[in-house]
């Protein structure tokens, strides 16, 4: 996943299956300015659709995501 950041802040950044439970936190505090790319390792989970959850102090975004193996 990448995203920008404005200015320094504190972020969530986390995975969620479509029943709502949280399957991986990938981002959880205080990140800098900038481009960042965070990678998701989906091993063990199902094929399907999942939707990761950006979080600031600010903003939230969710977005889906499909993945197969």
């Amino acid at each position: 996943m990448r995203f920008n950041l404005p200015h320094a802040t504190s972020i969530s950044l986390r995975v969620y299956d479509l029943l709502g439970r949280e399957v991986a936190i990938l981002v959880s505090g205080d990140l800098h300015a900038g481009l960042h790319l965070i990678s998701w390792n989906a091993d063990g989970l199902a094929n399907g659709i999942y939707f990761c959850r950006l979080q600031s102090p600010t903003f939230v975004t969710t977005k889906a995501m499909v993945f197969l193996k």
